[in-house]
């Protein structure tokens, strides 16, 4: 069983020299021949490890950083490296996959809570779908629909139940008239198809959570 994740993690990284500066997360090769980014609860763990490994000798030298746990997972699945070791060399070790969910994205919110954006985990009703690409065919700036999955996690940790999430990218600029009212009778022609009580929730293509993440598996409509 996987122990609690604190808020905070210990990272052995580099800091790069120049004027831009930046920080190189250190990544180690376990005995399996993959090489992982890791990350410690305590900095004794993490010293214990550069020790034994020789780290801390290393030339050049390597510091660490203290990361919120929450941005440390976002950043890694930003990057295409949804896979981090956790504590490597203790008895607690724990390897952690995003992957395994099929997090597209991961965001900590002001209030504490976080919004994880996901492949979906159910198929989605096929007739609900072929209805969704009638609405959208007749909809001309509207160019493709990704069909993904939105879970928010409150501040106390309580995860609300999956909610589809409809990305949508469209030939119009974002500030103009015709780009949100696309959106409005998307959601009026389509929900209004849907059982009563099903939410769904919208983006635009280029919004941050899901922006540059967007898989060609996950089209359930593109325009001809």
């Amino acid at each position: 069983m996987e122990s609690e994740i604190p808020e905070k993690l210990f990272v052995p990284a580099r800091v790069e020299n120049g004027p831009d500066g930046g920080i190189e997360m250190v990544k180690a090769s376990g005995p399996d021949g993959r090489v992982l980014p890791i990350a410690f609860t305590s900095l004794d763990y993490l010293k214990h490890f550069a020790g034994e490994t020789g780290l801390d000798k290393a030339e050049p030298p390597v510091g660490h950083v203290e990361i919120a746990t929450e941005e440390l997972f976002s950043q890694l699945v930003s990057a295409g490296e949804p896979e981090l070791c956790i504590d490597a060399m203790q008895e607690c070790e724990q390897f952690l996959s995003y992957s395994r969910r099929g997090a597209v994205s991961r965001q900590t919110l002001d209030d504490g809570s976080s919004m994880e954006v996901r492949e979906p985990s159910e198929p989605f009703e096929a007739e609900a779908l072929a209805q969704l690409c009638q609405v959208a065919y007749f909809l001309p700036t509207i160019e493709t629909i990704w069909l993904l999955e939105l879970v928010v996690t409150d501040a106390k940790g309580n995860e609300s139940p999956p909610r589809p999430l409809l990305v949508v990218k469209q030939n119009v600029e974002e500030e103009s008239d015709a780009f949100h009212s696309a959106f409005m009778e998307l959601g009026d022609q389509w929900c209004e198809q849907l059982q009563r009580g099903t939410a769904i929730d919208m983006l635009p293509h280029d919004a941050p959570p899901v922006k540059d993440q967007l898989k060609d598996t996950l089209v359930v409509y593109r325009r001809g």
